[in-house]
């Protein structure tokens, strides 16, 4: 009966330091999606102004060229 606990017990202290393992694994990889989710969200970001900045750019080509247009015929 003794020799059966003794097994049962190492098999539990394997299972045991196993799940361990297993945690520590999973946890860094939870920190690396994290990681990797906010530098994508500041990449978002940074497109996302850089998309409002060209459109402002175009915003102001299209006015510049009406305005040519206007003030051609003058000279």
């Amino acid at each position: 009966m003794r020799g059966q606990l003794a097994i049962l017990r190492a098999a539990q202290r394997r299972l045991q330091q196993r799940l361990l393992a297993t945690l520590s694994q999973n946890y860094a990889l939870i920190v690396s999606m994290q990681e990797l989710k906010r530098q994508l969200s500041q990449q978002k970001l940074a497109k996302d102004e850089e998309i409002r900045r060209l459109g402002l750019e175009i915003s102001a080509l299209r006015h510049l060229r009406q305005f040519t247009y206007i003030v051609r015929p003058l000279f």
